[in-house]
């Protein structure tokens, strides 16, 4: 089709250029039979002659130019309108297809415009991409609801090796000045596992006269990664001398048993005596202020570890540091879990201290409210 409508354009120029040229070579004839003008004579009609030539010749180049984008823009039409029947050959194919899903997504449209859903899809679709899900999700520490039984664990036996007992000996000596002859008996301490070496490094690493030999026999306790271990490194936590506590604190993160389950064998022991010791302890090695922020940890076992230390201080009396930080502590979160950890125990004595909380003008209404509600659930109200 365009190629036919290209030849007729071409021979309609060829009819306007040949008759362009029969008037010219009549024009020409015509001049030649005419009488000669005279000198000087009148010019007008070859003028007129000249003039109409160059009209003619302008508009047959303005002709063909125009006939040119006419053309151009036929054969693009052309092309656009075959590239149009395929498209819609191929929309008919998938509208066979898809036709009654589309019949009922437009149907659904209609229903949630009138029903004003279409509304509340996108307000959800905007909360989902706002808000993490794990924001919601409750911290773990608030899923604790007591304090549970720790788990046994083998107690090492009693060795009665004559080398061990020698070494014992030597290193209890109270007479014995040289350090370097205790360092050696403290090495060969070292390579027996047993409940009687253990107690020997314990009474070094709590009461030895040199620092040093305190800090060494500290990480020897670290290196047999036994629950026995555990109250003897929590006591040198509370050592006057930076060296050993610092030998103290790295034991103590050393060890690879559950050390929750060493807090709560303490707090559920009944001894009064060992839970006021290793809570004074805990609180002047600065471990209590750390669980103040493991207790939030979105890791289970870390939290319920501050969980039972914080449950020793509560069931020992040495709550002071745990209301400072009720009044004081920047974290909401942290302040709402001492308040849980507090509701699990049900403890009198603890709940009376937060009646006293609530006698400072200083706290804040909106926790206020916090501390009765936690009052409340525990069942118990202070006189």
């Amino acid at each position: 089709m365009l190629m036919k409508k290209s030849l007729i354009n071409n021979l309609k120029s060829f009819k306007f250029f040949s008759v362009l040229a029969v008037i010219f070579l009549a024009a020409q004839a015509g001049f030649a039979q005419a009488p000669p003008a005279e000198a000087g004579g009148d010019m007008t009609l070859w003028y007129l002659v000249i003039f109409a030539l160059v009209v003619l010749l302008v508009g047959a180049i303005y002709w063909r130019y125009r006939s040119g984008q006419v053309q151009e823009v036929e054969d693009i039409s052309g092309k656009l309108k075959d590239s149009d029947a395929v498209n819609a050959d191929s929309e008919l194919a998938w509208l066979r297809r898809n036709g009654k899903n589309i019949d009922k997504n437009q149907d659904y449209k209609k229903y949630a415009k009138k029903s004003g859903k279409t509304k509340r899809r996108k307000k959800a679709l905007k909360i989902s991409v706002d808000f993490d899900e794990s924001f919601f999700a409750p911290l773990p520490v608030f899923t604790f609801k007591e304090l549970k039984a720790p788990a046994d664990f083998d107690a090492l036996p009693v060795s009665n090796d004559p080398e061990l007992m020698n070494a014992i000996d030597q290193v209890q000596d109270e007479m014995e000045e040289d350090e370097k002859s205790r360092e050696i008996f403290l090495a060969v301490l070292a390579d027996f596992k047993n409940q009687n070496s253990i107690e020997a490094i314990s009474d070094v690493a709590l009461y030895d006269l040199s620092s040093t030999l305190r800090s060494k026999a500290l990480t020897i306790l670290a290196d047999f990664d036994h629950e026995s271990v555990f109250e003897a490194v929590v006591l040198a936590c509370a050592d006057p001398t930076r060296e050993v506590r610092a030998a103290a604190a790295r034991a103590l993160f050393r060890v690879n048993f559950n050390r929750a389950d060493a807090w709560a064998r303490i707090a559920l022991s009944g001894e009064n005596g060992k839970m006021v010791q290793m809570a004074r302890a805990a609180i002047e090695g600065d471990l209590v202020k750390r669980s103040f922020e493991r207790l939030v940890h979105k890791d289970a076992k870390y939290s319920y570890e501050a969980f039972a230390l914080i449950n020793l201080l509560i069931k020992s009396g040495e709550t002071e540091v745990i209301f400072d930080a009720l009044k004081n502590h920047p974290d909401m979160n942290v302040k709402t879990a001492i308040l849980h950890t507090i509701k699990t125990t049900k403890d009198e004595e603890a709940l009376k201290g937060l009646n006293a909380i609530l006698e400072d003008q200083s706290i804040k209404p909106e926790f206020q409210k916090e501390i009765d509600k936690t009052i409340e659930e525990a069942g118990l109200v202070a006189a």
